[in-house]
């Protein structure tokens, strides 16, 4: 099972288990995308989301690879009823400030 390691602010490892994680065929290659609904915003969240955005960064460099996290509304998702990947992850900016 894929997980990403976290630091939560209490100073515990967290172990996030993303809802999905996905793979783009863009023009400029592979994007892999960890995509998480989310319903409710609890302490923490914006660590948690700021961990796993450092992670995608780090894997990125490492791996040579494209990494990205994709925080979805779970409201908005439930009004669009997205259907392909572009669908989820077009309006992410808005959907990571409505989230953070």
């Amino acid at each position: 099972m894929f997980r990403v390691d976290y630091l939560k602010p209490s100073g515990a490892i967290g172990f996030y288990h993303p809802d999905w994680v996905a793979v783009q065929e863009t023009d400029d290659g592979e994007v892999n995308w960890i995509i998480e609904t989310k319903g409710r915003v609890w302490p923490g969240t914006s660590d948690k989301y700021g961990s796993i955005e450092s992670w995608c960064e780090r894997i990125s460099q490492h791996t040579h690879s494209t990494w990205r996290f994709a925080p979805v509304n779970q409201s908005d998702f439930n009004l669009r009823k997205p259907k392909t990947l572009a669908e989820i992850t077009s309006p992410l900016s808005d959907n990571h400030d409505k989230l953070i």
